[in-house]
């Protein structure tokens, strides 16, 4: 896997996403992995955050990280989009908010073939 990073924009995330889905499906595999294993690092590995970005990535609570991790582990290993809304950032102080929202469906078989469907929406806004 290169080392690039990717700025945390809408198009910097379409970028990686368009990386990851280009690899083979093993090394996609092993991302998806070291993403569920631990977003934080996985996160700051692939953007180019600010330190106060990492601070608020640092900051979010388990339960936050755990849907967060899981529903675009889910995303990346059925390769469907996973997107990101981001407001401007604020000059006075607000509260800064980070929402994880997923579209996804899975359809199963009896003749053991399934199809996942969907998207997973990241958006940062503040209030």
């Amino acid at each position: 896997m290169e080392n690039k990073k990717y700025p945390f924009t809408e198009t910097g995330l379409q970028d990686l996403m368009l990386h990851l889905y280009s690899l083979p499906e093993t090394e996609l595999e092993t991302e998806a992995d070291n993403l569920l294993k631990d977003i934080k690092s996985w996160a700051i590995a692939h953007f180019d955050f600010e330190a106060d970005q990492i601070d608020y990535l640092n900051n979010l609570d388990e339960q936050t990280l755990t849907f967060m991790a899981y529903t675009t582990y889910f995303a990346l290993i059925n390769q469907l989009p996973v997107t990101l809304q981001k407001q401007d950032k604020k000059d006075e102080p607000v509260i800064k908010i980070i929402e994880t929202k997923n579209k996804i469906a899975v359809m199963s078989a009896n003749d053991e073939t399934s199809e996942a469907s969907g998207e997973v929406i990241i958006k940062v806004y503040y209030a």
